[in-house]
């Protein structure tokens, strides 16, 4: 089905959507490609180390990080940890969600969390969220 592309809006048939959405959904989709590749090989993870993101489009080494996480922000879908290097980390994948999504149950939306991951670099998106993306293969611990 073709799209029709108005001024500010698009028409998809059965919905419709503005610009800024579908360029949300595109930023999405391009996030997931990236961390789709996963982290590559394991590495160091020196305690209070300063994390160097990778080159574009690549993920970093196999780590793990420690800090103080918001899992639920101002902003849906940016939760970010403070390292206890003070470096900002935009929180990112299956892991994020689901523990995005226990917040809204009643789990505490801040505390100090252990995470394994990498850094990612994908390549030139757009998004609202601050932080270096750090994609989140598995949460080690979590206290408020």
């Amino acid at each position: 089905m073709a799209a029709y592309i108005a001024r500010d809006n698009i028409d998809f048939g059965p919905f419709t959507t503005n610009r800024r959405h579908a360029r949300a959904a595109i930023v999405l989709a391009t996030v997931s490609v990236a961390l789709l590749t996963g982290c590559s090989t394991p590495g160091p993870s020196p305690p209070g180390a300063l994390l160097t993101p990778p080159p574009p489009g690549q993920s970093g080494p196999r780590i793990d990080v420690a800090g103080q996480a918001v899992w639920r922000t101002e902003r849906l879908g940016c939760a970010v940890m403070t390292t206890t290097a003070g470096q900002r980390l935009r929180l990112l994948g299956d892991a994020t969600i689901i523990r995005e999504r226990a917040v809204a149950t009643g789990a505490a939306a801040a505390g100090f969390a252990r995470l394994t991951g990498c850094l990612v670099t994908p390549p030139e998106i757009v998004t609202v969220c601050d932080g270096i993306p750090f994609a989140v293969e598995r949460i080690h611990g979590t206290s408020s």
